[in-house]
C-alpha cells in the first residue's frame, strides 16, 4: 500500500512539473485571403472614424500621474484638431477644476484655491494633466475611441488571445481587431525607435448611426484606457454619456474661459 502511494505521489509531481515547463503553443498566422479580408474589414473602420468632429459626453475618470491616483466625474467636450473643454467635479457637483483649450490658448483654473493660469498650449505642458500618445491631437482622438490612420500594406494577422478576435501586427506597433463587433479593442503603437509610446484599450462599445448611409456606421468605446509607456501616465474613462458628432452634424462649443471674478492670476502652473 506504502509502495503505490509512493508512485501515486510521484506520478502526481511528474505532472505538475511538465504542466509548468509546457511551452505555450505558437500563434497561428491566418492563411493570405483571411488575412486581406480581415485587414479590409480593418481598414474600413479606421477610414469611417475620420468622419468624427468632436464629441460631448459625460464620465467618471480615474487618472493617474506621477504616481499619484485621483478619482472624479468629469464634464468633456472636444473639437479636432485641438480645441477642448474639461471640466472636473467634485463628490457634490461642484466644478474642481477646469482646463481649456482654443486650439491655440490654454486656460487652467482651480474653483477651491481661486486661481488661473493662461499660456500657449504645448504639448509638453499638458503631461502634467494627462497621458499623452503620439501627439495632443491623437490623444484626444483615442479618448473617443478614434483610432489614427495606419500603413496596414505590411500588415500580417495571427490569432489572437481571445476567440474571436485577431491580432494584427504592423511596423508602427500591433493592433487587435475583435471580429465579432467590429472594432479595435487594443492598440499599442512605437513612437521612439522600436519602442512602444503608448498603450490603448477600448471596451462596451456602442453603435453610432449618422447620415448619409447605413455604410459609415461607427461604433465608439464607452470605455477608454490610455497608458502613457514613457511616464507611466494612465486614465480610464468611462462614459455614463456620449454625444459624438460627425461631418457637419457637428455643432462647435464655446472655449471662451471666464475666470472667477476674485480669482488670482499665478505665472506658473502649479
Amino acid at each position: 500500500m506504502k509502495i503505490r502511494f509512493f508512485y501515486f505521489l510521484l506520478f502526481l509531481g511528474l505532472g505538475f512539473v511538465f504542466a509548468c515547463t509546457a511551452k505555450r503553443p505558437p500563434r497561428i498566422a491566418l492563411p493570405p485571403a483571411d488575412q486581406q479580408k480581415i485587414i479590409k474589414q480593418v481598414a474600413h473602420t479606421i477610414h469611417s472614424l475620420q468622419g468624427m468632429r468632436g464629441a460631448r459626453g459625460f464620465a467618471k475618470v480615474s487618472l493617474r500621474i506621477k504616481g499619484h491616483q485621483a478619482r472624479f466625474d468629469a464634464v468633456v467636450k472636444i473639437e479636432f484638431p485641438l480645441s477642448f473643454y474639461f471640466e472636473t467635479l467634485d463628490d457634490f457637483a461642484n466644478t474642481r477644476y477646469q482646463l481649456i483649450s482654443d486650439g491655440a490658448q490654454l486656460f487652467w483654473q482651480d474653483f477651491s484655491k481661486k486661481e488661473y493660469w493662461e499660456g500657449a498650449l504645448h504639448e509638453k505642458m499638458m503631461q502634467k494633466f494627462l497621458p499623452l500618445a503620439s501627439h495632443l491631437e491623437e490623444t484626444l482622438g483615442l479618448w473617443i475611441g478614434k483610432i489614427p490612420p495606419l500603413k496596414l500594406q505590411e500588415a500580417e494577422v495571427w490569432e489572437g488571445p481571445l476567440p474571436f478576435q485577431y491580432l494584427i501586427v504592423i511596423p508602427q506597433g500591433k493592433i487587435i481587431w475583435e471580429d465579432s463587433s467590429k472594432t479595435i479593442v487594443y492598440l499599442a503603437l512605437k513612437t521612439e525607435g522600436a519602442k512602444f509610446g503608448y498603450e490603448y484599450e477600448g471596451s462596451d462599445f456602442h453603435p453610432i448611426t449618422f447620415i448619409p448611409t447605413k455604410e459609415t456606421d461607427v461604433k465608439v468605446p464607452f470605455r477608454i484606457r490610455l497608458k502613457d509607456a514613457k511616464t507611466k501616465n494612465e486614465i480610464e474613462i468611462h462614459y455614463q454619456s456620449l454625444e459624438v458628432g460627425m461631418g457637419k452634424g457637428f455643432l462647435p462649443f464655446s472655449t471662451e474661459f471666464n475666470p472667477l471674478p476674485d480669482a488670482k492670476k499665478i505665472h506658473a502652473l502649479p
